[in-house]
């Protein structure tokens, strides 16, 4: 498991103060400091929640066939995967609330297999339940990565060692102008 730190652009950071003083502007006209309300806003999640990727490897998957209880039809087949991290580690935000998106990190091909499935952490704790009812764009084998965006606001700050996983390694990700700046005001 490995947490990808993804660098803003100046242009996304000049967006950002734009935006915030859009925002203030429309705050001062229509609740003035004498209508006695007072504005409280906690941005941290707005800045830092898309600053994160992790990159989740797929441990181990199981097959379930269910059965549809129908006379001569095929039973359902439902997938079970596990990865290596869960919501006791980077995704411990999911259980106070929010849900996830993953994505597969290879080529698919249009014409490979789909099942319902659900997603585990590797913990085998019934809570460790990451998604249910999730339809990969293929079916997934051990070894693939899936890659799940914005868990920087709650999503390492929060994580434990439960059951003896360790936390995810982080790793940065800049842009060629990011580094260039960085090694600039470093000098």
């Amino acid at each position: 498991m490995v947490l990808v730190l993804v660098s803003r652009t100046s242009d996304e950071i000049l967006k950002y103060l734009v935006f915030s003083e859009v925002i203030n502007g429309a705050l001062d006209e229509y609740f003035p400091f004498e209508s006695g309300v007072q504005v409280i806003a906690e941005p941290g999640r707005y800045y830092a929640e898309s600053t994160f990727t992790l990159a989740a490897n797929v441990i181990a998957k199981r097959v379930i066939m269910e059965d549809m209880r129908k006379e001569g039809e095929v039973p359902e087949r439902l997938m079970m995967y596990y990865l290596s991290d869960g919501v006791y580690g980077s995704l411990n935000f999911l259980l106070i609330d929010g849900q996830v998106s993953p994505y597969l990190h290879r080529a698919v091909e249009s014409s490979e297999k789909r099942y319902r499935s659900v997603i585990w952490g590797p913990t085998f704790d019934c809570v460790d339940k990451i998604v249910d009812n999730y339809l990969p764009d293929s079916e997934l084998h051990v070894g693939d990565w899936l890659l799940i965006d914005n868990v920087g606001a709650y999503g390492i700050s929060i994580s434990t060692e439960f059951n003896g996983f360790k936390r995810s390694s982080i790793y940065s990700v800049v842009t060629n102008e990011t580094w260039h700046t960085l090694n600039l005001s470093s000098q």
